[in-house]
């Protein structure tokens, strides 16, 4: 699968708002407030919020300025697991 470049991205968002309302940057706004609030409870509370995280720790493992976020995000989802 091929990547979008910001023009593309930029496009794919404009479209998706005029068509649906909504674009791709309401989705991640979206979760990053709800993955914020489950740092701030300190627990996974449900399987969704468990995927959300996973999807957030895959989504940035890779950068090394998210060290700290990735490792605070594996303790909590460790701690699901347990």
């Amino acid at each position: 699968m091929e990547s979008l470049n910001q023009q593309g991205l930029e496009l794919l968002n404009r479209k998706l708002r005029q068509e649906f309302g909504f674009d791709l940057n309401d989705f991640s706004n979206r979760n990053n407030r709800r993955i914020q609030n489950i740092l701030r409870r300190g627990v996974i509370r449900n399987e969704e919020e468990y995927r959300l995280v996973s999807d957030k720790v895959e989504e940035i493992y890779a950068d090394d300025s998210q060290k700290e976020l990735v490792s605070r995000l594996n303790d909590l989802l460790g701690a699901f697991d347990n």
